[in-house]
């Protein structure tokens, strides 16, 4: 015959050792400022929330907006004089001023008439700028002292034209 195994029966000592798991103790988060310094923090995390967007705005006016940029009209320099075609850049969104330097007052003493731009990314503005003109070499120097984008030096070409007569492509 054979004996009959008792089925196990939780004894005392495995239900405390259950409840001691279950019920382990969590620890306390550990504060870094004590509770006083709560209004210095928060006082601080406002400052620094206004004065992030000032030195953001300050950072871009001293750095300065491209010129090229959306808000701002693409400067041409006019060497050399020409109603049609100051008219024609200003009506193209332009922004469009005379020379500083010789040449300014009246005609100019070049052939045709040329477009110069002074940075690779002003090539499609100085494009734009001789499709308003409807005709201009396009030619690239590589630095302006001007602080213009594109120069456009009228030639006799340019000299003469009038809004009655304008210009052929």
């Amino acid at each position: 015959m054979t004996a009959a195994v008792p089925a196990h029966t939780p004894d005392d000592a495995d239900v405390d050792a259950e409840a001691t798991t279950a019920a382990a103790p969590v620890p306390h988060l550990v504060l870094l400022d004590p509770p006083e310094r709560a209004p210095l923090r928060r006082i601080q995390v406002l400052l620094a929330l206004m004065v992030l967007p000032a030195a953001v705005v300050l950072t871009v006016i001293a750095i300065g907006l491209p010129s090229d940029s959306r808000l701002s009209r693409p400067a041409v320099e006019l060497v050399g004089s020409s109603s049609y075609a100051a008219d024609r850049l200003s009506a193209s969104g332009f922004d469009v001023g005379p020379s500083l330097g010789a040449g300014s007052a009246g005609n100019s003493a070049a052939a045709a008439t040329a477009i110069v731009y002074y940075r690779a990314a002003d090539l499609a503005l100085a494009r734009r700028v001789r499709r308003s003109l409807g005709r201009g070499s396009i030619l690239f120097r590589p630095a302006s002292l001007s602080g213009h984008d594109v120069t456009v030096v009228v030639g006799k070409d340019l000299d003469h034209i009038d809004d009655d007569h304008p210009p052929d492509p």
